[in-house]
């Protein structure tokens, strides 16, 4: 997510409480937690609030990672209807990590970028892939790829190992 709207939030809710509440922005990791573990960081009271990517929590809660099915929303229009059927189940999943949604920032689909046209299934068998979540990685390995889970982060230092030539 990125800081402008962070701030931007963090700037509303201080406007809307007369300054009661106030929200110091901490991006990039700069607290010592990186993405896929802010789920467990807030339930567990290390921080009080926090940001991440729904597909980073596959593996604490499958839940979360229901956008981020490849293929499954294609566009704006298709992602709000998403949202509206799956705001309550993800509202659950939240609760049950003693938590509170606040505010969700549309973020694009799963894509493939590759060097070759890939017109069929059987183009993916000898592929190596990045992919951002277990979601991700499990779809393209039943089409045969080789999937790699690989975080933002970690993209550009993973480039001179080839598992960054296609991605998600």
């Amino acid at each position: 997510m990125a800081c402008a709207e962070l701030e931007e939030f963090a700037t509303e809710v201080a406007a809307a409480t007369n300054n009661e509440v106030k929200i110091t922005v901490h991006a990039g990791g700069q607290l010592g937690f990186k993405g896929p573990e802010m789920l467990g960081a807030i339930r567990d009271g290390l921080v009080p609030t926090g940001t991440f990517m729904f597909s980073q929590q596959v593996g604490t809660s499958p839940v979360l990672g229901a956008g981020s099915v490849p293929y499954l929303v294609s566009g704006f229009d298709e992602m709000k209807t998403f949202w509206k059927l799956a705001r309550p189940y993800f509202d659950g999943e939240f609760k049950r990590f003693n938590q509170k949604l606040l505010f969700t920032i549309a973020w694009p689909g799963q894509n493939v970028f590759a060097k070759t046209e890939l017109s069929s299934a059987d183009t993916f068998r000898s592929m190596k892939i990045r992919t951002t979540d277990r979601n991700g990685s499990d779809f393209f390995r039943t089409l045969g790829a080789s999937p790699a889970q690989i975080l933002w982060g970690e993209v550009v230092p993973a480039l001179p190992t080839g598992w960054c030539a296609t991605s998600t």
